[in-house]
């Protein structure tokens, strides 16, 4: 009974201490895992943290790109609705002068005295061709910055990226330019219209002062 005794005795102490062994490994083996886990982590939020870096820095370089373009544009459209003010005001001029130009030389017909009107109706003409040619320049001046803003726009368009904000302002650049296009085709019209009428009147000139010659 004794001998069975010290038998399972020295057995239990034997499979405590293989217990106890096993259980050191098993925590340095968690203890390892650990810290290897901690190392895993520090090392993906390096990377994480530097790729946030780089696109926040290319970001933010696109950025100030596009604000820069859209300063250049909004200074376009600035010197283009100047000179579209003075546009509209010049053809508002040339159209009263080409009336009184007209009224002036229909008079000449009720006139007694034919050589004083017919020199104030030339002066009114060649007002009124002087203020043809400086909307014909102006137009060009138009023309030439509505070129220009086209090149910026096509030039953010393709440096542009997919963010919501970026779109809105490049949307509304487009806006304003179409809107621009269309207020020089109602002037590029208005004018092609007023070009007729001063040729008209230009020969309703030339009928009167053959007539008058004629006499």
């Amino acid at each position: 009974m004794e001998e069975i005794l010290n038998f399972w005795t020295k057995e239990l102490e034997k499979q405590t201490k293989d217990f106890h062994k096993q259980a050191t490994q098993v925590s340095q083996w968690d203890q390892q895992l650990i810290e290897n886990g901690n190392k895993v982590f520090i090392y993906i939020f390096f990377i994480v943290l530097l790729c946030s870096h780089y696109f926040f820095k290319k970001k933010k370089k696109k950025i100030a790109a596009l604000h820069e373009n859209v300063k250049k544009v909004e200074l376009l459209q600035q010197e283009i609705d100047s000179n579209l003010g003075y546009i509209n005001t010049q053809q508002e001029e040339l159209s009263s002068l080409l009336d009184q130009y007209e009224k002036q030389i229909k008079d000449v017909f009720n006139e007694s005295n034919l050589q004083q009107p017919m020199q104030t109706a030339d002066t009114q003409r060649e007002k009124a061709y002087g203020l043809a040619e400086s909307l014909n320049s102006q137009l060009d001046d138009v023309n030439r910055n509505l070129n220009i803003m086209v090149e910026e726009i096509n030039k953010m368009g393709t440096t542009k990226q997919s963010a919501g904000d970026e779109d809105d302002v490049v949307g509304q650049i487009v806006q304003i330019l179409n809107s621009h296009l269309s207020s020089l085709q109602w002037i590029d019209t208005h004018s092609a219209k007023l070009q007729n009428k001063i040729q008209e009147v230009s020969k309703l000139h030339g009928e009167v002062a053959s007539n008058v010659h004629f006499h």
